[in-house]
C-alpha cells in the first residue's frame, strides 16, 4: 500500500490549520478549566459546555465548518465509575477497507447552527 492517501490527508490537516491560525477571530486566549461532565449533566449540556470552551480560543471559519467533538468514555474496572469528556477534532482518520465492512458513524448539530438548511 502506498503513502499517497496519508499524504494527502497530511497536507489538508496542515493547510486547515494553517488557515485556521490565520482566520482565527480570538487574538487574546484565556486559560479555561474545564470541568468534567457532572453526575446529573446531560450529555447535550456537557457537551455544548465543552464547545464553549473550545470556542473561546479557537473561533474561525474553519472550527464553524470543519471541527467536530469526540465523547469520550473511561471507566474504572474496579469502581465502575465513569469520567466523560469532549474533545474537539478535526478529521477523522478511517482505513479504506479491502472488503465491504461497514461503520456507523453518528453526526450531531447544535440546533441553532448556522449553515443548517
Amino acid at each position: 500500500m502506498n503513502s499517497y492517501q496519508q499524504d494527502a490527508m497530511e497536507f489538508i490537516s496542515i493547510l486547515l490549520n494553517y488557515l485556521h491560525e490565520d482566520l482565527n477571530r480570538v487574538s487574546n486566549k484565556p486559560y479555561v478549566q474545564i470541568e468534567e461532565q457532572k453526575e446529573n449533566e446531560s450529555d447535550t449540556n456537557a457537551s455544548k459546555r465543552y464547545w464553549d470552551y473550545h470556542i473561546l480560543r479557537e473561533n474561525s471559519i474553519i472550527v464553524d465548518l470543519f471541527h467536530g467533538q469526540f465523547k469520550n468514555i473511561i471507566k474504572c474496572e474496579y469502581c465502575h465509575k465513569e469520567k466523560k469528556t469532549y474533545e474537539p477534532f478535526i478529521n477523522i482518520s478511517l482505513p479504506i477497507p479491502e472488503q465491504h465492512n461497514h461503520y456507523i458513524i453518528k453526526f450531531f448539530t447544535h440546533l441553532k447552527c448556522k449553515y443548517k438548511s
